[in-house]
């Protein structure tokens, strides 16, 4: 699954609006990487707020679809079903758009 999530990450670009440059990109993806691992392990705090903060500075479908799955598991159901809802709708540029769709 972390092989899987490495493909998606490394897909992610932010959208039109989001103008990030390079180094904040990368530092956002390996916060994500580093998420997705503590969510694999199981220490669900640890990844939520990894993914969480990858989140706010990427707004792309893998991370927020990541971060609603550590949301869940820690009971927090309400911001989780907000965070698929925005997983949905988000508009999404470069990168492997089929990637991106398939986390929507």
């Amino acid at each position: 699954m972390v092989a899987a999530l490495g493909a998606l990450l490394l897909c992610a670009r932010p959208g039109a609006a989001q103008d990030v440059d390079d180094a904040t990109r990368a530092s956002a993806r390996q916060l994500g990487y580093s998420g997705v691992e503590a969510y694999e392990a199981q220490d669900y705090a640890s990844a939520s707020n990894k993914l969480e903060r990858a989140y706010r500075v990427l707004q792309v479908p893998t991370l927020g679809l990541w971060s609603a799955r550590a949301l869940v598991k820690l009971g927090k159901l309400v911001e989780a079903q907000e965070r698929y809802l925005k997983v949905g709708r988000l508009a999404f540029s470069g990168g492997d758009a089929d990637v991106q769709r398939k986390a929507q």
